[in-house]
């Protein structure tokens, strides 16, 4: 097993925070390449604003509809198929050649996004022992700022010599990170010991602390 000799909420902490990367990697981008779209498009501000707020719409409607299924069944499955979602149909975005189906796969790529932020927390937070719970959730939101710099970094390089798709495609290669959370973790014989009121506080947390996108 990858990362043996480590306990097992250390392993979550540093797979999911990997995952929360790419996540962010993903906001950033899509921040960066606005400008690329409205050029080649032709967007008027309103339709850049509706990329932003249909990409929020999905991160809402994946938090609710992926958290309940974390609640019922395995969290590291369900971490993963929300993981395969947002990164499989952020490459397909890639590939698009209106604006309509750009902000369609936007939404189901937000559904992803929002379904893996809050199940990679709560599968932290009932895997640490309870006197770092906090300090190990802290840390997990860290990996959102490397996301950006690394987004930062890939629309400085790529997108003046390769296009802003190219620049979107690298962020699906997050679905290959998918098969290190198959074989690298296991989930925590913890899984269901918050109580349902307790799971709730924890997602409304994480999205006051992960910066909803509005692309201006």
């Amino acid at each position: 097993m990858i990362l043996n000799g480590i306990s097992n909420y250390k392993k979550l902490l540093a797979a999911s925070g990997v995952a929360w990367l790419f996540d962010a990697m993903d906001v950033g981008i899509l921040s960066f390449v606005i400008a690329a779209l409205t050029s080649e498009w032709h967007l008027t501000e309103s339709q850049v604003g509706m990329i932003g707020s249909i990409s929020s719409l999905g991160m809402a409607v994946g938090a609710i509809l992926f958290g309940a299924l974390a609640d019922r069944y395995n969290r590291k499955t369900i971490l993963i198929i929300s993981l395969l979602i947002f990164s499989i149909f952020n490459g397909i975005s890639a590939f698009t050649t209106t604006y309509a189906a750009f902000v369609m796969i936007r939404f189901i790529v937000g559904c992803g996004l929002g379904g893996e932020l809050p199940v990679a927390s709560t599968l932290i937070s009932e895997s640490a022992p309870a006197h770092v719970r906090g300090r190990a959730v802290v840390l997990l939101e860290s990996f959102w700022a490397g996301g950006w710099l690394i987004s930062a970094l890939i629309s400085y390089f790529v997108i003046p010599s390769w296009g802003w798709r190219i620049a979107v495609f690298i962020t699906s290669l997050a679905a290959l990170y998918a098969l290190v959370l198959r074989f690298s973790i296991r989930e925590a014989d913890s899984n269901h010991s918050f109580t349902p009121k307790a799971r709730l506080a924890l997602r409304l947390k994480i999205f006051g602390v992960v910066p909803m996108l509005k692309p201006r």
